[in-house]
């Protein structure tokens, strides 16, 4: 597997990261995390005045795109719509933001030429499944299946209606802060050099698809021909990914506060309590049995076991975000496995917790 990882600033996804901040007034301590690589809150603060200096945050195209909507799948997170367009793909390969743009505008074109939907959506950006028939399906279904507000779902649908319209007014909003950004930045991805030949050399030293497995839940086997990491700045603790079958890649945009040698946890992690919330589900509990023996797609869970396809969708979803689920190519098309991997890391902790009340019996 070829590896690549970059300290060079993605521009596009840290800035509507920098202004979603400012938007929403965030404390600067939002942006960043502990670690010898991120950027303290008091020059993150400097960086968030002078990026954003002459712009009003109460301005109406800056709360309509940055405006902080509420998911409502009961995970506590929020997004906007500058996210849901941004991180609809990454191409990491874009070193200017007109290029960035272009690259969205042309993938969301090939999304719906292919005949794929929108089934799902999270903190940043969404995700498809494929319409095997190709049968047309309006965009206002597509987004019915979201667990979002009403409001937020008009307003999906006004953008992704108009993607061209939008994302050019998006680009043009997001050139004169990039620009600034970029600079203020520049030292502090210089700084990152040596993280990003980390990485590489973690992944290139090691078992690099049983280690995007065990990190990523992304079950890559020999479907998967390249690895693109480029570093992130803001929010350092986040690394979302894309899985990209066409390029037979996966990207991740990797917060410079994740470590390349991952410690074994003692004690129960944040996916776990979100995980075993899941569990609690008859209906998950049935998709989860059935993707134990093979990799499944939304579309054939929902044949297979007699489900809405848009609650199979949002399910699919919330088990991988909690890492039930191994993400996988099958002949050039995503599918999803049961991660037995975590499963078993719930149990062990579950034993430990057994253990401990057995102790002091």
């Amino acid at each position: 597997m070829n590896v690549t990882a970059t300290n060079e600033p993605c521009m596009i996804l840290e800035t509507v990261e920098l202004l979603y901040a400012f938007v929403n007034e965030l404390p600067a301590g939002e942006l960043t995390a502990p670690g010898p690589y991120t950027i303290p809150s008091s020059e993150l603060q400097h960086m968030l005045a002078s990026a954003t200096e002459g712009i009003s945050r109460q301005d109406p195209a800056m709360q309509f795109f940055f405006l902080k909507e509420p998911l409502q799948d009961g995970s506590g997170l929020f997004t906007c719509l500058a996210r849901a367009v941004v991180y609809n793909t990454m191409d990491f390969s874009c070193k200017t933001l007109g290029a960035s743009f272009d690259s969205l505008r042309r993938n969301w074109q090939e999304l719906r030429q292919r005949g794929e939907h929108i089934s799902a959506i999270g903190e940043f950006g969404m995700d498809y499944m494929e319409q095997e028939d190709r049968s047309f399906v309006p965009l206002s279904v597509d987004l019915e299946r979201l667990e979002v507000t009403p409001e937020y779902r008009q307003k999906l649908l006004e953008v992704f209606s108009g993607f061209e319209t939008y994302t050019a007014i998006l680009e043009k909003m997001l050139e004169p802060v990039a620009t600034r950004l970029e600079a203020l930045l520049r030292p502090w991805a210089l700084r990152a050099e040596p993280l990003a030949r980390s990485w590489e050399a973690r992944y290139r030293e090691g078992n690099a698809v049983e280690i995007l497995q065990k990190r990523a839940c992304c079950n890559a086997g020999s479907s998967v021909q390249a690895l693109f990491i480029n570093l992130r700045y803001l929010q350092p603790t986040a690394a979302p990914g894309v899985l990209d079958d066409e390029a037979r890649t996966v990207f991740f945009h990797t917060g410079v506060a994740q470590e390349t040698e991952r410690k074994e946890p003692l004690d129960f992690e944040d996916w776990e309590y979100h995980a075993l919330r899941l569990l609690g589900s008859p209906a998950r509990m049935r998709m989860l049995q059935a993707m134990a023996e093979k990799p499944m797609s939304s579309r054939e869970m929902a044949q297979q076991l007699d489900l809405h396809l848009g609650a199979v969708g949002r399910d699919v979803k919330s088990l991988f975000d909690a890492r039930l689920l191994l993400l996988e190519s099958v002949q050039g098309r995503n599918r999803y496995k049961t991660n037995f991997a975590s499963i078993e890391t719930i149990m062990q902790h579950l034993k430990s917790l057994q253990k401990k009340g057995s102790n002091e019996s």
